[in-house]
Formats: structure tokens, sequence, C-alpha cells
């Protein structure tokens, strides 16, 4: 739910068996971590992702909202063991706010995972 935190295996496991009941679906299209959840280890996380997309739950993973350095170690975790990779990444982007253009831009454009921005009008201060 909204409100829920934690990328812990259990949380992820219970959080998407809860929006597949509520969105009445067999499986979600992407299904995207919102916060990086620094206690909980990464390799958790992705492991409990792969899980999903390799029970046809989850089709493909993305993120949102963590540093470059971060997600290019859970890029590179994936690829290491064999997990599920994230193959999107939900990004601020706008006018004024311009700080993903630095590293997560370039980061993304090398290891080809799509761009999803969000705020591109920084919350109506560009209307």
């Amino acid at each position: 739910g909204a409100n829920a935190v934690g990328l812990s295996r259990k949380a992820i496991i219970a959080e998407a068996e809860a929006s597949l009941k509520r969105l009445g679906t067999d499986y979600i299209d992407l299904y995207q971590i919102h916060f990086w959840d620094n206690s909980t280890p990464i390799e958790e996380t992705l492991e409990a992702l792969t899980d999903l997309v390799r029970s046809g739950k989850v089709r493909y993973i993305g993120a949102s909202n963590c540093y470059a350095w971060q997600f290019a170690r859970a890029l590179y975790k994936s690829d290491a063991s064999g997990w599920s990779r994230f193959i999107s990444m939900q990004a601020q982007m706008n006018l004024l706010y311009r700080e993903e253009e630095r590293e997560m831009l370039p980061l993304c454009k090398s290891e080809g995972v799509g761009i999803i921005a969000f705020s591109p009008l920084a919350r109506g201060r560009l209307s």
C-alpha cells in the first residue's frame, strides 16, 4: 500500500500480493521500488523481486529515488547473480532540478535502462 515501507523480502512479497488483489489481475507489468531501503541488503530486495518475476506475478522491475551509485550497485549485483535487472528509473526531471543529468541519466543510457520522468513541471512552478 501507499504507506508501506521497507524493501525486505517479506514486505515486497506481501505488497505485491496486495497490489495484485487490489488491481484484480494476475500480473503487474512494471513493479517499481519507490525509495531505497538502507536497512535491507540490496541482495535481499533483488532476490525477492526476481522471485516475483520468475513466478510470473511481475513482468519487469524498476526503481525510483536513489543515488546513481546505489542504482549502479544494484545493476551490478543483478548481473553477477543472475537476478532480474531494473529496466526503468523514475527520476525527477525538469528545468529547475537537473541533478539527474550528472550521473543518473548517463548511467541509465550506458546500461540500457529507460527513464520515466516525474515532476516535469516542478510541482506546478513551471506551469
